[in-house]
């Protein structure tokens, strides 16, 4: 069985939570005897990194570690590079590589920069499965967050993104949105890491049948916490990722600075 991974971005150069999913799920399909390859979007090397080009689009094939990558990037990136869905110049490297591959099946850890491969794995009947990590399909801001910086409760049909969100185009939102709405009910399943990220998806697009799968946990590689804590040791809460805004780092940090106790301590 071959299986083509999809990612906007990829190690070495990023290395985030989406990019460690899909090397981790990769590697294990890899180890389990399945064809993989990564296919992914890089916009920080120069044009001496890559190797080839088709039409508009430079290309790179490396491996990293053990798992087979194709790197892409535009000649000359486009503005909406981060936020449009759907890219005619990527649509002849796209179906290339993919009758190349000839893959069994796609899956897609994340769209933005790569969602033209949906459109050629759909053109080629290669089926396609979608793990969402956060909101990008639905919201280009990635994490529902209007222009004011508040949270938004989802779309609704473009409706909240003309309030809130002034600088995108109603057309244009309404567009990206019918597009999204292809992409996901074309997929042959959905999954979901958590009930959050499900819920509002299925809130904005009703019937979309989501099934949620935990991230997976390597136990081999954690450690029993064997202490013994006695009265006035020092009780550590750790936060470990990324310092984004986003991620409500300084409201865990004012929280700890309420606590009246020399005894508990929180470290970033």
């Amino acid at each position: 069985m071959k299986i083509v991974y999809l990612v906007h971005q990829f190690f070495p150069e990023d290395r985030t939570g989406t990019e460690k999913f899909i090397l981790k799920v990769s590697s294990m399909a890899h180890a389990a005897g399945y064809g993989v390859k990564v296919i992914t979007y890089n916009s920080i090397r120069g044009d001496d990194f890559f190797s080839g080009s088709i039409g508009d689009i430079l290309y790179k094939e490396f491996t990293y570690g053990s798992i087979p990558v194709v790197a892409l990037r535009h000649k000359i990136m486009p503005k909406d590079l981060d936020v449009a869905l759907g890219d005619k110049s990527m649509a002849g490297i796209a179906e290339h590589f993919l009758t190349l591959e000839n893959p069994d099946i796609v899956h897609v850890g994340h769209p933005q920069r790569v969602n033209e491969f949906i459109a050629a794995a759909r053109l080629l009947g290669i089926p396609y499965v979608i793990t969402l990590t956060d909101f990008w399909l639905i919201c280009p801001k990635f994490i529902l967050m209007n222009s004011k910086g508040n949270l938004c409760t989802g779309p609704e049909e473009g409706k909240t993104c003309r309030n809130l969100c002034p600088e995108y185009a109603s057309d244009w939102i309404i567009q990206r949105l019918s597009s999204a709405k292809e992409i996901l009910f074309g997929a042959k399943r959905i999954i979901s890491p958590s009930r959050f990220l499900a819920a509002g998806f299925k809130k904005e697009l009703g019937d979309l049948d989501i099934t949620v799968v935990n991230h997976g946990m390597n136990y081999r590689e954690m450690k029993e916490n064997r202490r013994d804590p006695k009265k006035g040791d020092k009780l550590v809460f750790c936060y470990a990722g990324c310092l984004a805004n986003h991620k409500g780092v300084h409201v865990l940090i004012d929280a700890f600075k309420k606590i009246v106790s020399d005894d508990i301590v929180i470290k970033i």
